[in-house]
């Protein structure tokens, strides 16, 4: 593997439920021009990598979590919001992911509400989760909200 590559994962690859503001710095969040963010890292120093004519100085930061899509809403949905600022479609597919059954899996989500609020202290953006992160009020299991968009410029008809 590429030197550099393995630096990429090193710096931008985190379990979600391992954040807290110590442990990530150089944090920042550019709006894409549509209705999505970015978040991404800054490297210690710019990577060059054989397939770009320059180097690169930051990457978006990739936080990955076990679960299974929920068992109180358990049909991803579409959602369709009209046209973005740009004249992207609004469609989005959206599904909530939870712990798995297994004790392990739930002690690892116990601790996803500490590592948002840890990835909102990182970084100047004030941050809402509400709508990406609850608990069930009657079983108490946190859930987050997965979504897919179209890239930039796609049309999904």
């Amino acid at each position: 593997m590429d030197e550099n590559l393995q630096i990429v994962y090193n710096h931008c690859i985190f379990h979600l439920d391992s954040i807290h503001a110590q442990s990530i710095s150089k944090l920042h969040f550019e709006h894409n021009g549509g209705r999505s963010w970015i978040y991404s890292r800054s490297f210690p120093c710019p990577l060059s990598f054989e397939i770009l004519d320059q180097p690169i100085t930051d990457s978006m930061l990739i936080l990955q979590i076990i679960g299974e899509i929920s068992s109180i809403e358990t049909v991803p949905t579409a959602e369709r919001e009209g046209q973005d600022e740009v004249g992207n479609d609004g469609v989005h597919v959206a599904c909530w992911v939870e712990p798995r059954s297994d004790t392990a899996s739930r002690t690892l989500w116990g601790r996803i509400r500490q590592s948002l609020d840890g990835v909102a202290e990182a970084t100047d953006v004030k941050l809402n989760f509400s709508q990406l992160f609850a608990v069930d009020e009657v079983t108490g299991v946190p859930r987050l909200k997965v979504v897919w968009m179209p890239s930039q410029g796609v049309s999904t008809h």
